[in-house]
């Protein structure tokens, strides 16, 4: 039975400390990512808008993380460290 294939090892991307959104737009460009909005995107928006009344606060930076999520550039915990640093850093959200 052929060996399955494994993906090569990297280092794991870990936030800058200061500034996030342009490590991660750069990161984007370094790939070709962009955010393409889907049907799922716009399902979940139409949920947030008609279960609090309000509107989804996804910025720019926050799709090219998503994004970069999607294409396999990043993994989940590196989406989740990378947003939550954004958020910290670049929002002054905490």
């Amino acid at each position: 039975m052929p060996a399955t294939p494994t993906r090569p090892t990297r280092q794991p991307i870990t936030p800058p400390t200061g500034r996030v959104g342009p490590f991660i737009q750069a990161l984007a460009a370094k790939h070709g990512i962009v955010y393409e909005e889907t049907q799922t995107d716009r399902t979940a928006d139409t949920y947030l808008r008609l279960s609090d009344g309000g509107e989804s606060e996804t910025d720019a930076t926050e799709h090219l993380l998503l994004a970069l999520y999607r294409a396999g550039v990043i993994t989940d915990q590196e989406e989740l460290d990378l947003h939550d640093a954004y958020i910290r850093n670049d929002l002054g959200l905490t």
